[in-house]
């Protein structure tokens, strides 16, 4: 799961209060306060430790043990600090491996990951814990992991190069050699002579290698085109040969006629290779792109990512692309229609333009705006296609659009007027908006006077999301503070945690001008809730109490 913008916020300042606490105590007080009870002093003293870098050495033992706290925040601190202390921390490798790859909370594994980037234990533990991450689900888990080979630069190829070399680990490194591609074209030699191989899962990953290196592999097309006939792994060829963009006459005969009458998946591949041998071949790409949209509907989800990969990179020829897509969501039912929009979304951000198509599909429109939400802020090119939504005649549709909007953030600044209008209307919409501006921040302001006039209100639950929503549209703002400040303050005793954890996060982005807040904060600290407990003390600190 992702960590939530307001814990995320909190470990921020914390970092900051704790900088002076790191200068005033020695490691070996600081490993005696890793032994606290509660996880907020073991995280105190892990941040201090953290700043310290390699000074806190002596503290290797003690951070290795906290690696399994039952708090996934302490295990992902502790191993930050790992990561700052460097080669000193390499004892703490084999359990940071192990956080790496089966630790549940991906923040954790993301942690870990960086942490051992930074010890450098050495290729025979580095290499096998890379490419197995390589698959994890989550896509920051995979970029941090490209992030650590890419920071070692040369040492990395000559660690993958001579992995490719060696049969116990050339299936794997392969794998890091599709996700690195066009980075490492010095790895087309080792792979061509893995198309050899005698075990087929080796040959189709060295296959898809060469595709993912592209144009630089053409080096490869002989042993490809000699793959194309290969009863296990003929599709991987095909796809190397159109993502490598060359082929022989003989093997354009070859590929026509598995478009033509091949398996279902194997023809599809071969319409694709074709469009990309032949691009300016209309019959190609239309075939291709009529092929690959019916994948989309499949029962396996691999041929549906595997299809929606496949129109993205055909995506010059929006002319041909859109109308033959948009005919068959239309026409799709609704599991079908699900389908196909969820292995679009495998795509990321690059994907944008054809969900921004697919709003057109009133079906199809409030998973559409749920997945633009989950893209965040890459999905700003679709906000002018979610202001409009924001006019559909469903409220859950409206409501997904205005989440999406929400998680868009500050650059979904076009959808403030339309937003603030919405604060007008009489029914749920309202809530959506007011936390759609706030999660805008400042570059809501024009909405400040309509969440201003929401205060004074009957409806609580929405005065205190406004309240929050102008606590971070203009905390500096006198009126604001005024206003908003007592509303929050009785908000801390709203019978919903959420509520009551909101309204301390509000009263923590007005800082000193929330004083007025300081008993009820106090009195806060004895919430049942832990989350709100830590948010409390966060925003008495942000107050000076």
């Amino acid at each position: 799961m992702k960590r939530p913008a307001l814990i995320a916020l909190l470990v921020g300042m914390l970092c900051c209060a704790t900088r002076g606490f790191a200068a005033e105590l020695s490691v070996a007080d600081l490993i005696e306060s890793l032994k606290a009870a509660d996880t907020a002093s073991q995280i105190e003293a892990l941040v201090a430790l953290e700043a310290k870098g390699p000074h806190a050495a002596k503290a290797v033992p003690a951070l290795i043990g906290l690696l399994k706290s039952a708090s996934a925040d302490v295990r992902a601190h502790a191993a930050e600090a790992l990561g700052a202390i460097g080669s000193a921390a390499k004892p703490a490798a084999e359990e940071l491996a192990r956080l790496a790859g089966k630790d549940t909370d991906p923040m954790v594994r993301r942690e870990a990951i960086e942490a051992l980037a930074s010890i450098r234990p050495g290729p025979k533990v580095m290499l096998p814990i890379l490419a197995q991450l390589l698959e994890d689900p989550d896509p920051a888990v995979r970029a941090r992991v490209l992030g650590a080979i890419a920071d070692r630069g040369a040492a990395a190829k000559e660690l993958l190069l001579d992995a490719l070399g060696n049969k116990d680990t050339a299936y794997w490194a392969s794998l890091v050699v599709s996700e690195l591609g066009p980075k490492i074209p010095e790895a087309v030699p080792a792979l061509v002579k893995l198309l050899d191989s005698k075990d087929p899962a080796v040959r189709r990953e060295a296959a898809l290698g060469l595709a993912a290196i592209g144009q630089a592999a053409a080096a490869a097309v002989p042993g490809l085109e000699s793959m194309i006939d290969d009863p296990v792994n003929s599709v991987a060829a095909i796809y190397a040969l159109g993502s490598i963009g060359k082929v022989s006459s003989g093997a354009v005969s070859k590929l026509i006629a598995k478009a033509e009458g091949g398996q279902p998946v194997e023809k599809t591949v071969s319409a694709w290779a074709l469009a990309k041998l032949h691009p300016g071949d209309e019959r190609y790409v239309r075939k291709a792109v009529t092929l690959l949209v019916a994948s989309l509907q499949s029962d396996d989800p691999r041929v549906r990512r595997a299809a929606a990969k496949g129109l993205e990179s055909l995506d010059g020829k929006p002319q041909i692309v859109r109308p033959i897509m948009l005919e068959a969501l239309k026409k799709a039912d609704e599991k079908t229609l699900i389908a196909m929009l969820d292995a679009m979304a495998t795509l990321g951000p690059q994907i944008v333009p054809r969900l921004v198509s697919a709003l057109e599909i009133e079906a199809a429109r409030p998973y559409v705006c749920y997945i633009l939400g989950q893209l965040g802020p890459a999905a700003a090119p679709a906000v002018d296609g979610l202001i409009k939504v924001l006019g559909d005649k469903d409220s859950d549709t409206r409501h997904e659009a205005m989440m999406a909007l929400a998680e868009i953030g500050p650059a979904a600044k076009a959808a403030v007027p339309a937003l603030a209008e919405t604060l007008k209307s009489e029914d749920r919409d309202r809530y959506a908006a007011a936390y759609a501006l706030g999660r805008i921040g400042r570059e809501a302001i024009d909405a400040k006077p309509a969440l201003l006039a929401l205060l004074d209100g009957d409806d609580r639950p929405l005065a205190l999301v406004s309240a929050w929503a102008l606590a971070h549209i203009h905390p500096e703002c006198p009126t604001c503070c005024e206003k908003a400040v007592p509303v929050l303050i009785a908000g801390l005793g709203d019978s919903e945690a959420r509520f009551r954890k909101e309204a301390a996060a509000g009263l923590l982005c007005f800082g000193k001008g929330a004083e007025r807040a300081g008993e009820a904060l106090k009195k806060a600290l004895n919430d049942p809730d832990e989350d709100v407990r830590k948010a409390v003390a966060e925003a008495l600190k942000s107050i000076g109490q």
